[in-house]
Parts: C-alpha cells; structure tokens; sequence
C-alpha cells in the first residue's frame, strides 16, 4: 500500500492540488482519500481508473508496478 500512498502523494503535488481539489474534481469521497493517503486501504478498480485517468498515468504505475 505505501508504494500507492507515495506515488497519489507525488502526483497530486506535481498537479499542485489539494485533497479537497482531487476529491472534486474526480467524485471521491472525503473519507476514502484520506484513507490512501494514510496507507489504510486501497481505491477499488473505479476508483483507480478514476485517477489514472485524471493524472494521465496507468494503473500500474499508481499501483507501483512500473516507473512508467
């Protein structure tokens, strides 16, 4: 989980946005964010096609499977 945790953490400080600013813009509720961001669970596939999509990245790569 740390490995997603990390990489959520990094993309949303190069897309210089907020937790509030992800949660709207891609329909997550508050609770489940803040959960991976405190490595308690992890997005269900959704979820994770939600913010591969909005980061332009894989699913892998949120996953940490690949350097992409």
């Amino acid at each position: 989980m740390h490995a997603f945790t990390a990489r959520l953490t990094e993309l949303m400080e190069e897309k210089n946005i907020t937790l509030r600013q992800l949660e709207k813009e891609v329909g997550i509720n508050h609770s489940s964010v803040s959960r991976w961001l405190a490595g308690k669970t992890l997005p269900n596939i959704d979820y994770l096609c939600k913010l591969a999509d909005y980061f332009d990245c894989s699913a892998d790569f949120l996953l940490g499977r690949t350097d992409e």
